[in-house]
């Protein structure tokens, strides 16, 4: 009698199958949705860069998207200052409730300010 060895389906067997969800052990569940937050991350990141440019805020396809701890320190200020004013700084990324900030809109908007 032989015994075969059901594999579990990963997060790209999912998406070229959906109707293989029941197959996967509830243990399994949690590594695949980490798997799927990070590649909507990457996703998100694209895009914030696409929006960005669009806005005049990035003027390349490599400016950096900063999370508000860098944001803050490269101008100086705190970050409850940061989250306060977000809504009327021109170098704020938000899609949904992701907030991030262009690393070249902030060059950009110190320039304007200091004369530079």
């Amino acid at each position: 009698m032989t015994t075969t060895l059901k594999t579990v389906p990963n997060l790209d067997d999912l998406w070229r199958d959906s109707a293989l969800v029941p197959d996967v052990p509830i243990e399994a569940i949690p590594e695949i949705r980490a798997e799927l937050a990070a590649r909507y991350a990457r996703l998100d990141t694209r895009l914030l860069m696409r929006v960005a440019q669009s806005n005049g805020q990035g003027e390349h396809s490599d400016d950096a998207r900063l999370k508000i701890e860098e944001a803050a320190s490269r101008l100086g200020v705190s970050k409850a200052w940061l989250y306060r004013n977000s809504n009327r700084l021109p170098f704020t990324l938000r899609i949904g409730r992701s907030l991030g900030f262009s690393a070249r809109g902030i060059e950009k908007y110190l320039r304007q300010r200091t004369g530079r």
